[in-house]
């Protein structure tokens, strides 16, 4: 049998919930096609995980992983959950417009390729327009995407924020995101941070901060998942190549 990557993460900070919609997306997307890493199915378990209230367990969530890991799959399949599912506004921002384009292509994709999605999309709601990248669902649902500066977003409310590439955020431009969601419709807001370990010259702040807390264990409410070494050691070591990149072999 061929090897694969490690699917656990070197490191997990996650709190209790009571149940989750994860499974129930997972089976979803499935039937038309879409197949998760074991550790992809976690993570859309764990943004879709509810307390006893039903409200979102985990209303802060950051995920760290190398490069070319497939970090933000169960994300986009979580926003398209969220809007087209349960009605909620999403917005995916990204630092590089090239990376919000794509994702915008690969959910536009998706939709438009996938009849049951496609009805459920309001008459002229895919909007194709570069900086106003948008899809509008009959339930009130959407998904938005937005290339961040420091006033992202501004005046606009979302339930759901997923943050990619966020070991560059800066707190400035994290300032301008968070009165989208503490006024969101439904009063269940979500953020996601996805990024990949930051280099020396990384100007973000917020990723290693919140890094940095949940290693000391001073996350609070904060989940988070990472897949990494912790120490340079031998980069030749191909034992730790499987344990921190999930996608390996896949």
């Amino acid at each position: 049998m061929a090897r694969k990557g490690c699917q656990e993460p070197t490191f997990k900070a996650v709190g209790s919930f009571e149940t989750s919609d994860g499974e129930d997306a997972v089976r979803l997307f499935e039937a038309y096609g879409v197949r998760f890493l074991p550790s992809q199915e976690m993570e859309l378990g764990l943004f879709l995980a509810r307390d006893a209230d039903g409200r979102a367990a985990a209303k802060t969530i950051g995920i760290s992983k190398p490069r070319q890991n497939g970090k933000s799959f169960a994300a986009r399949h979580h926003a398209v959950w969220m809007a087209a599912v349960e009605g909620r506004r999403v917005l995916y921002t990204a630092h590089h417009g090239v990376t919000t384009r794509e994702m915008f292509k690969l959910l536009r994709n998706f939709v438009e390729g996938t009849p049951d999605f496609l009805a459920a999309v309001e008459k002229d709601g895919i909007k194709r327009a570069s900086g106003a990248e948008a899809i509008y669902f009959l339930n009130g649902g959407c998904i938005e995407f937005n290339t961040r500066t420091n006033s992202v977003a501004r005046g606009k409310t979302y339930d759901v924020i997923i943050v990619d590439e966020a070991q560059e955020l800066t707190d400035e431009q994290a300032d301008a995101l968070t009165p989208t969601t503490l006024a969101s419709g439904s009063g269940d807001p979500q953020i996601i941070y996805l990024g990949t370990p930051p280099n020396a010259k990384c100007p973000g702040t917020v990723f290693k901060a919140l890094h940095k807390k949940a290693h000391d264990g001073e996350a609070g409410d904060a989940w988070w998942l990472e897949w990494a070494a912790n120490e340079v050691g031998d980069p030749h070591d191909v034992d730790r190549w499987y344990r921190c990149c999930p996608a390996m072999g896949y």
